[in-house]
């Protein structure tokens, strides 16, 4: 809290000292919405404040500068946590095309939209597509000194791997992963996250369910560590473990589990003020549906159901596409 404290403080400074309008204040409001987007959760407000620095930079005659296909990739990432494709979609091309023309098409930079866009296409169920993307942002990233790029755009591909189910490629993937990740950013880092959630994903789909109720656990506690008990994005990690422990017939624990997401505020699940239909709200509905079928609560389930189609509907229907996931 305190660095969101001082963030605010130098952004209305800033304002004071330049006006609304200079590029000064700009960069403060991108400072202080990178902070409520990776540390608060807070989407929309994120959202927001870049938007602001967007329109100053338009204001400067900027609009098409290096510095705001920057800024167009920090508004396409907080997108498409908030499962705004067509936004995303938007700013990642954007992006991509402002770094092609000023870097070069095969500048390792590139990948970082890239990689976006591969995120966005899986959102919407095109994995091959996403698969595609995530390729071509890893063959951009073979130097040495891009190897840390090279393992973001290695994330998104596990992942991919894992959603189309070819899980020998995404284990070899994940396996090399956590060594580079570890060599480049240490044991304490949202990539660390990343990888746990990846690796306990894996163990869920082979069935290994003990080990991704373990994996689950470690990654749930980083992300506590690092970001606090409150953020949005440890649904995540308590739905794999629920999943998993449904898996080794802990109805208890998978119960308890699901409890922890929704304990303070049942509005936590989703990011704060967006959707209730968003990804991370279905993927819950559905572990509930599976606890209660466990359970044998047939009327629970078949309430679950009901509110599971409910949100996969008003999904497809927010987004104007069929969904295939």
């Amino acid at each position: 809290r305190g660095a969101v404290s001082h963030l605010e403080k130098s952004l209305q400074i800033r304002r004071d000292l330049f006006g609304y309008s200079h590029l000064r204040t700009a960069s403060s409001l991108i400072a202080l919405a990178d902070l409520r987007f990776e540390y608060e959760g807070r989407i929309n407000d994120a959202l927001g404040l870049l938007v602001q620095a967007a329109n100053i930079m338009e204001e400067q005659g900027l609009g098409d500068s290096l510095a705001a296909g920057w800024l167009k990739l920090d508004m396409a990432l907080v997108s498409v946590a908030g499962d705004r494709l067509q936004a995303a979609e938007t700013a990642f091309k954007a992006c991509r095309g402002i770094l092609s023309r000023d870097r070069g098409a095969q500048d390792p930079d590139v990948s970082r939209p890239l990689r976006g866009l591969a995120m966005v296409a899986a959102a919407r169920g095109d994995l091959e597509g996403a698969e595609s993307l995530a390729h071509q942002a890893v063959a951009l990233c073979q130097e040495p000194a891009t190897r840390y790029l090279r393992a973001r755009a290695q994330l998104v591909l596990a992942r991919v791997l894992l959603e189309m189910d070819k899980l020998d490629g995404a284990a070899q993937l994940i396996d090399s992963l956590g060594k580079t990740l570890l060599e480049t950013v240490g044991p304490n880092h949202i990539r660390i996250a990343e990888w746990d959630a990846l690796l306990s994903e894996l163990h869920l789909r082979r069935g290994e369910f003990a080990e991704a109720e373990r994996v689950a656990a470690r990654w749930e506690f980083l992300l506590a560590k690092l970001l606090g008990e409150r953020h949005w994005s440890l649904a995540s990690a308590r739905l794999l473990r629920a999943q998993s422990l449904l898996g080794l017939n802990d109805l208890e624990g998978a119960a308890a589990a699901l409890a922890a997401i929704e304990s303070d505020d049942p509005a936590a699940i989703v990011p704060v003020g967006l959707s209730a239909d968003h990804p991370i709200a279905i993927k819950a509905a559905q572990v509930k549906l599976d606890l209660a079928m466990a359970l044998g609560e047939a009327d629970q389930a078949a309430a679950c159901r009901e509110r599971l189609a409910e949100l996969q509907t008003s999904r497809s229907n927010r987004l104007g596409a069929r969904l295939t996931r």
